[in-house]
């Protein structure tokens, strides 16, 4: 598990990778990019929306599959420096996929690799492994920015502050949250928690996992999952429109005909351990949070350690006091106002 610490104080204080003596199975990276679904040369338009890709180590059990899809491939081993030399001498090479494996590799030449269980050694030789893989009919084709000859960056909606591209954390520099937006079922009160800290107001609750990413978020609402139940939102796509004198279109928010409870909203901000007065004595990583609906039952009154408050006066509070959850609240509102037929609790 990577972590970090700093230099001597008196030097830079720059932090450097060390890693603890546990083990885990969450991302040991995340990347941000560009994902792009569909294209338009009348009028010249890309549809593309921010891509977060969380990067895992996994463990080959035998065989391999073939990946159908934007065209038949078949997978095959390679070495890390081949990999990423191959990847590289492609023109707009994948550079989030670069950055993830130069990560991998340098994680697994600091560390002592396990023994692979016996279970999971592969069962045929290397050059005998093959398969075809068939794709969910689920599955959304995603042509990322590495396959675009000619790459146009999209267009955000109001509800985004800004797309960006090729950033990547390591697991040391990043904090994986979820926040969650607890309404009660005649959506007029929300649930307030204390602050994650000693003196900090109250605000919508957020939950963490550092050992496992993965199950946080499965399980989103955290210690709320045993008295509160996920909140379905109408599930959100963007459209376009052309104004008179202006070069770019604008992005619009559809809202469609069915109800997701995946996450509705997604904040970056820096999430401090603790400060001190330098950079050595601080620690702080990239908080990465993503943001859910729930309801829970008013007249069993709130869950232990929660408050249920008005919306109205909840949105005042976190006004002042925590603009992620404000703005978070009032685009869960907004989605159940529009349109409130295709919200079920």
């Amino acid at each position: 598990m990577p972590t970090r610490r700093c230099t001597d104080p008196e030097e830079l204080g720059l932090p450097e990778l060390t890693f603890a003596e546990n083990a885990t199975t969450s991302p040991f990276s995340i990347s941000l990019d560009l994902a792009y679904f569909d294209f338009s040369n009348i009028p010249r338009l890309a549809d593309g929306r921010q891509s977060i890709v969380m990067w895992y180590a996994g463990v080959s059990r035998g065989r391999l599959p073939n990946f159908v899809r934007p065209k038949p491939r078949r997978t095959r081993f390679m070495a890390l420096p081949d990999a990423i030399s191959l990847i590289q001498a492609q023109p707009l090479h994948d550079v989030v996929a670069v950055r993830a494996l130069r990560l991998f590799r340098r994680i697994l030449t600091a560390t002592q690799p396990l023994p692979i269980p016996r279970d999971l050694k592969p069962s045929l030789p290397r050059d005998e492994r093959g398969a075809s893989n068939t794709p969910n009919p689920k599955d959304i084709p995603c042509y990322p920015a590495s396959m675009m000859l000619d790459p146009i960056f999209p267009v955000p909606t109001p509800n985004t502050t800004a797309i960006v591209r090729h950033s990547s954390w390591s697991a040391a520099d990043f904090v994986v949250r979820t926040g969650v937006v607890i309404l009660d079922t005649q959506q007029n009160l929300v649930l307030l928690a204390s602050g994650a800290k000693s003196n900090t107001p109250v605000t919508l609750p957020r939950f963490t996992q550092d050992d496992d990413a993965g199950r946080l978020l499965r399980i989103p609402l955290g210690s709320l999952e045993s008295t509160c139940s996920r909140l379905a939102l109408p599930r959100m796509w963007k459209r376009y429109q052309y104004i008179d004198g202006c070069e770019l279109p604008r992005a619009e928010t559809v809202l469609q005909a069915d109800a997701t409870t995946n996450p509705f909203f997604v904040t970056f901000k820096t999430w401090w351990d603790y400060k001190g007065e330098t950079i050595a004595q601080s620690l702080g990583r990239q908080e990465i949070t993503f943001w859910y609906a729930g309801a829970f039952d008013a007249s069993l009154g709130a869950p232990a350690n929660y408050v249920a408050v008005p919306i109205a006066e909840a949105r005042t509070k976190l006004d002042t006091t925590d603009e992620y959850a404000f703005a978070a609240l009032k685009l869960c509102t907004e989605l159940l106002e529009l349109d409130k037929g295709l919200c079920t609790v």
